[in-house]
């Protein structure tokens, strides 16, 4: 929903995922997007996820190519 963009929601619902992820001992996330999603492409980035592949027509209406990120996990990270 429009009205609730760029307020910071997602940022908070990245980080949970992730905090919950590591709670769990899970070694990686792994997250797809439509290609033309900048907002949440370059919000993974910030987190650290990197790019391992593109699945072309992944998505209808429009057909889209996904775009599948991941995140390694580490005791450290």
């Amino acid at each position: 929903l429009p009205q609730y963009q760029r307020q910071g929601f997602g940022l908070l619902l990245k980080a949970w995922t992730i905090a919950y992820a590591r709670s769990l001992k899970c070694t990686r996330l792994v997250s797809n997007m439509r290609e033309s999603n900048g907002a949440s492409l370059g919000l993974s980035r910030r987190f650290g996820f990197r790019i391992t592949r593109h699945i072309p027509n992944f998505y209808e209406d429009p057909i889209e190519t996904a775009v599948v990120m991941e995140l390694v996990l580490t005791s450290a990270s």
